[in-house]
Formats: structure tokens, sequence, C-alpha cells
């Protein structure tokens, strides 16, 4: 592999990290008499969106307004 290749790929890593760190996730379980269990869970990546548009480029922050 190139180091370019595993540059990259390190860099992707760390990206992907950082946006995940900046979403909230809650869980909520519930329990039933009859031995069942439903899960749920909600996601709010509304950080991690508003942190990849501040990072776009101005010319393509244009090109989406238009």
């Amino acid at each position: 592999m190139k180091k370019s290749n595993i540059l990259k790929t390190f860099l992707l890593f760390l990206a992907g990290i950082f946006a995940l760190q900046s979403c909230s996730i809650a869980t909520t379980n519930h329990y039933y008499s009859d031995k069942k269990m439903s899960f749920a869970a909600d996601m709010d990546m509304s950080q991690a969106l508003e942190m990849m548009k501040g990072m776009m480029p101005d010319s393509l922050k244009q090109e989406a307004t238009l």
C-alpha cells in the first residue's frame, strides 16, 4: 500500500471518529411481562452536519444556495 493511500485512510478514519463524537444517541428499552423486549434508538446528528457544512469550501456553499 502506498504512503498516500495510508495517509488518506488515516485522515478519513479520524474524520469519522470526530463526526461520531458530535452525535447524540438516546436509547430506550421496554420490558414486557411476557418476557418480550423492545428497543428504540434516536440519533441526533445535527451537530455533525453543521460541522461538515462548516468544512465545505466557499465555492460549494455558493452552488448549494443557487
